[in-house]
C-alpha cells in the first residue's frame, strides 16, 4: 500500500469514528460506547498526524488559525484556574468534558474533513440521529406529561441547546453537491420535514429560552442570505418567498414562547397568571444580581472553571436546587475565570466572527479545465455568491520516441510530477515505467493525483517548489547517473 493511499484509509476511518462519536453524543443511552469510540478517534487521529503528508495537507488559513489560537488560550486560563478554584474536583471534571474531550473530538474531526465528501458524510449523521431523538422526544411527550428528558435526551436544557446548533445544518441539506445534495423536490422536502422536527423538538423541551435563541440562529442566517443574494440572479418573486418564509417562521416562534411562558407560569404561579406575571417572577431575575455580587468577589480570576463551581451556594440563597448557575453565558464566564476568561471569550467570538465574515461576498474563482471545483463547492456552501470559470487548460505534448524508449528501457532515473495534469500524461503516454525509475511529486495532492492515475509515486517534496523536488529527487542514488549524457 502506497504512503497516501494509506493517508486515505486512516482518514477515512478517522471519519467513520468522527460520525460515530457524534451520533452517541447526543443521546445519554450510550455513554460507555461513546468513551470507547472517542478513545479509538485519538488514536487514530495520533497516527494521521504522525504521517507527513497529513500534516502538509492540514494546514489552515489565517482566520482558522487565529480560531485555533483563541480557542487554546482559552482552554489553556481554564485549566490555570485550577490553581486558585474553590472547588478543584468540579473543576477537574468540567475540564474534562468540556475542554480535553472538545478538544480531543474537534483535532479529530479537523484531521479527516479536509473533502466536502466527507463533511457532508458527518453532517448526514448529525441529521440523521437528530431527526431519530427529535421523534422520541415528541413521542415521549405524548407517552407521559411531562416527558421524562433525562432518559436519552441528557436533560431539557442540553436538548434545546442541541437544538439550537443542529438548526442551522438543516439548510446545508440544499447546498450543492457534493457538500449538499443541490436544489430539488426530494431536498426541499427534507429541509421542510426536519425543520418542523426541530420545532416540535423544542415545544417538547417545555423551555421558554429556546424560542428566543432559534429566532436568534433564524435572524443571523436570514442576515447572511440577504448579505448574499445582494446583486445576485435571484429574482424579486425569489427574495419575496425567502422573506415570507423566514417571517412566517419568525411569528411562529415568537408564539410558540408565549405560550410556553404561559404554561411555564401555570405551573409555577397561582391564578390569575399573565405573561407580565411570568416574566416578573422569572428567577433569572434573582439569579443575576447574586452572579454580579460572587463576581465582585473575584473580578480578575473568578471563581474556577465550571459552570455550577458555585452551585451549592446559589442553590442555598436562592432556595432552589435547581438554580445553580448564573444562566447567562457572558456573566457564567465572568464569574468563572474572571475578567481575563471573559476577555479571552470575547476574543474566542470575534474570531469566530473572523472566519466567516467573508463568506457574505461575492467571489470569482479562476481553475483549470479538469480541475476538480473543490474551492468553489466549499466557498458556496459557506454562504458565498460564486463565479467560477475555466482560465486554462493542459495541452498534453507528445514525447518523441527516444524518449519514450529510455523510460522503457529505464534509462530514465526520474520522473517529476509537478500536477495532476502532468500525472495523466505521463500515465498516457509512459504506459510500461519500469519500476526502478523514481516518481517524485512535487506535493502531497499532486502524490495523490498520481496514485489515483496508477503511477507508485516513490517521494514527495517537503514543500510545494520546484527546487524542493530537486531537492528530494537528489537525497536518492540514481542507478544510470554516470551514463547521463551517452550517445
Amino acid at each position: 500500500m502506497t504512503p497516501m493511499l494509506a493517508t486515505d484509509r486512516l482518514r477515512d476511518a478517522l471519519a467513520v469514528l468522527a460520525a460515530t462519536y457524534l451520533v452517541l453524543l447526543q443521546t445519554n443511552l450510550m455513554n460507555a460506547p461513546r468513551s470507547v469510540v472517542l478513545g479509538l478517534m485519538a488514536v487514530v487521529a495520533l497516527a494521521v498526524f504522525a504521517r507527513a503528508d497529513a500534516r502538509a495537507d492540514a494546514a489552515l488559513s489565517a482566520g482558522a488559525r487565529a480560531l485555533a489560537a483563541a480557542f487554546l488560550a482559552c482552554a489553556a486560563w481554564s485549566v490555570a484556574s485550577l490553581a486558585w478554584t474553590v472547588d478543584r474536583e468540579l473543576t477537574l471534571t468540567e475540564l474534562r468534558a468540556d475542554v480535553v474531550l472538545t478538544s480531543v473530538g474537534s483535532a479529530a474531526i479537523l484531521l479527516c474533513v479536509r473533502e466536502t465528501v466527507a463533511f457532508r458524510r458527518i453532517v448526514t449523521a448529525i441529521l440523521a440521529s437528530f431527526a431519530l431523538l427529535a421523534c422520541a422526544a415528541v413521542g415521549l411527550g405524548f407517552a407521559s406529561d411531562p416527558w421524562n428528558d433525562k432518559l436519552m435526551h441528557h436533560g431539557a436544557g442540553t436538548w434545546s441547546t442541541h437544538l439550537v446548533i443542529v438548526a442551522p445544518l438543516v439548510l446545508l441539506v440544499r447546498a450543492p453537491e457534493p457538500a449538499g445534495w443541490g436544489r430539488g423536490r426530494t431536498t426541499g422536502l427534507a429541509v421542510v420535514a426536519l425543520a418542523c422536527l426541530v420545532l416540535a423538538g423544542a415545544r417538547s423541551s417545555e423551555n421558554r429560552m429556546v424560542w428566543p435563541a432559534l429566532f436568534a440562529s433564524l435572524a443571523v442566517v436570514g442576515i447572511a442570505l440577504a448579505l448574499r443574494d445582494r446583486g445576485s440572479r435571484l429574482t424579486n418573486g425569489g427574495r419575496a418567498r425567502t422573506v415570507l418564509v423566514f417571517v412566517a417562521l419568525g411569528v411562529l416562534m415568537a408564539l410558540a414562547f408565549v405560550e410556553a411562558a404561559s404554561r411555564k407560569a401555570d405551573s409555577l404561579l397561582p391564578a390569575p397568571v399573565t405573561i407580565e406575571r411570568s416574566v416578573s417572577g422569572d428567577p433569572r431575575l434573582a439569579i443575576w444580581p447574586l452572579a454580579r455580587e460572587k463576581i465582585g468577589e473575584r473580578p480578575w480570576l473568578g471563581h474556577g472553571f465550571g459552570k455550577e463551581i458555585l452551585g451549592r451556594e446559589f442553590a442555598a440563597k436562592l432556595g432552589d436546587a435547581t438554580l445553580t448557575h448564573a444562566h447567562d453565558v457572558f456573566l457564567s464566564v465572568l464569574m468563572q475565570t474572571g475578567a481575563v476568561g471573559l476577555a479571552l471569550f470575547l476574543a474566542l467570538l470575534a474570531a469566530t466572527a473572523w472566519r466567516f465574515v467573508g463568506y457574505a461576498q461575492r467571489v470569482l474563482t479562476l481553475r483549470s479545465e479538469i480541475a476538480k471545483p473543490v474551492l468553489s463547492v466549499m466557498l458556496t456552501e459557506a454562504g458565498h455568491d460564486v463565479d467560477s470559470v475555466v482560465a486554462y487548460r493542459t495541452v498534453g505534448v507528445p514525447v518523441t520516441e527516444r524518449i519514450r524508449r529510455d523510460v522503457e528501457n529505464g534509462r530514465i532515473n526520474a520522473i517529476l510530477i509537478t500536477s495532476g495534469s502532468v500525472a495523466k500524461q505521463v500515465r498516457e503516454q509512459f504506459p510500461e515505467i519500469p519500476d526502478t525509475t523514481m516518481l517524485a511529486a512535487i506535493g502531497p495532492r499532486t502524490a495523490k493525483d498520481a496514485e489515483k492515475a496508477g503511477l507508485p509515486v516513490t517521494a514527495i517534496a517537503d514543500k510545494q517548489t520546484v527546487d524542493a523536488l530537486i531537492d528530494t529527487v537528489s537525497r536518492f542514488t540514481l542507478p544510470h547517473a554516470a551514463d547521463e549524457f551517452a550517445p
